[in-house]
């Protein structure tokens, strides 16, 4: 019995040392941010070859000017749900499914990702790696077929500058909803380079939450003849 009292005292000790430095390796209701948005340049890889990915002089398409915009809800957990809009332009000047058609794309996207970030940040806090899953729709008159549906395989890490401002690098594996799935023309990889902003909700528990100026938070003196300190 003795030595069962000791074992409860010496668990009430060293429990919550244990817990709050394995905390941070668990699930909980962490939110590092409300919305996220993001402007950005994207590269579309549509040259019909397989597994060439990296065939940049004859098959990557890109605009000089930002033609990617999104939008980022984070849910709970790590998960997310992005929106995102894309635009691209063929000149004829690249391989677009073994031709050299001039035309557009417009792609829609769709996509719930699941995010690293809240393992790592207490050790490496401008590290944010991430994968996802998703659909879209693509629209690109270059090549048949013009529009169809995609299945969706983001991946890609977030480079946080400071509190609110980061960078993104972001690859997108896209296979097209068609008959012959797997060698369909409807296949293309997209790559992406984003500004993003994200919005945090204020944690009243920092304290740097605290009000600007100091005259807010100054508590009144006593009062002498009828005027405060």
């Amino acid at each position: 019995m003795k030595r069962c009292i000791l074992v409860v005292i010496l668990l009430l000790f060293i429990s919550p040392k244990s817990y709050a430095q394995s905390d941070y390796l668990k699930f909980r209701p962490y939110q590092p941010y409300t919305w996220m948005v993001g402007l950005g340049w994207s590269i579309i890889d549509n040259d019909g070859g397989t597994f060439q990915f990296f065939n940049f002089m004859k098959g990557w398409d890109a605009e000089f000017y930002p033609a990617v915009i999104s939008v980022d809800r984070y849910i709970k957990y790590g998960m997310s749900a992005e929106l995102t809009l894309s635009f691209n332009q063929f000149r004829g000047n690249k391989t677009v499914n073994a031709t050299s058609n001039a035309g557009i794309m417009f792609m829609t996207d769709i996509a719930f990702k699941y995010s690293a970030y809240q393992f790592i940040s207490k050790k490496v806090s401008w590290l944010d790696p991430y994968i996802g899953v998703g659909m879209s729709f693509t629209l690109n008159t270059a090549t048949a077929p013009h529009a169809y549906p995609t299945f969706n395989v983001p991946f890609g890490t977030n480079f946080w500058i400071d509190r609110n401002w980061g960078i993104r690098l972001q690859a997108d594996a896209k296979f097209g909803l068609v008959p012959n799935f797997y060698f369909t023309n409807g296949n293309y990889m997209q790559y992406m380079a984003s500004v993003l902003y994200r919005f945090q909700k204020m944690d009243r528990n920092r304290s740097n939450d605290k009000p600007r100026y100091p005259w807010v938070r100054k508590k009144p003196g006593k009062f002498k003849d009828g005027k405060s300190e």
